[in-house]
């Protein structure tokens, strides 16, 4: 008798469906969220170009989109929305991108602070929309990173937000102020 591989030994269907198991548990981690594929999908949505706002008169807006330059560096502010602090939590990485041109990463959307316990009692974001010296605002991560193709929705709105330092928390580089979007 000649054995070659395509004679069946004993139990040949349980080999057959071992095998394709293992097959369809690989083409299961390709589509996982730490694949390649998935890795690199989430690397385009970062570096897509996106319109950023434009003004004749040099002045900020509230809805602006602007690109925050760091003079050090020569970079920008940019948040890493897929990259969480810790697992499970809600605060994701925000870094300097040496990409200088607007892509959704690193660009942010002026708004007004609205709640009171956060701006002084007589301070009311002004008429004409222009942002003063000294008023607080926030900084909005690019609607365009929160899109979930998979749900076909918009995640809920992220802002940049810091944290003094302390034993538990501060910045990977500088080990100063934590700066993260939440």
């Amino acid at each position: 008798v000649r054995y070659s591989n395509k004679t069946l030994l004993g139990n040949w269907f349980e080999e057959k469906s071992a095998e394709d198991s293992i097959f369809a548990e690989l083409r299961g981690k390709r589509e996982q969220p730490g694949s390649a594929r998935s890795h690199r999908a989430k690397l385009e949505k970062c570096k897509q170009r996106v319109p950023h706002s434009y003004s004749e008169d040099g002045k900020l807006r509230f809805g602006d989109s602007v690109l925050v330059h760091h003079q050090q560096t020569g970079g920008s502010l940019a948040c890493d929305v897929f990259e969480p602090l810790a697992v499970g939590a809600s605060e994701c990485l925000v870094s300097v991108s040496h990409e200088t041109r607007p892509t959704a990463r690193n660009t942010f959307i002026i708004e007004p602070v609205t709640e009171r316990c956060l701006k002084e009692p007589h301070e009311e974001p002004s008429e004409d929309g222009i942002l003063r010296y000294g008023e607080p605002f926030y900084l909005r991560v690019n609607d365009s990173l929160l899109v979930d193709e998979k749900l076909d929705l918009v995640r809920p709105a992220m802002y940049l937000t810091s944290e003094a330092k302390s034993a538990t928390r501060s910045s990977r580089v500088s080990n100063s102020q934590a700066v993260f979007v939440t």
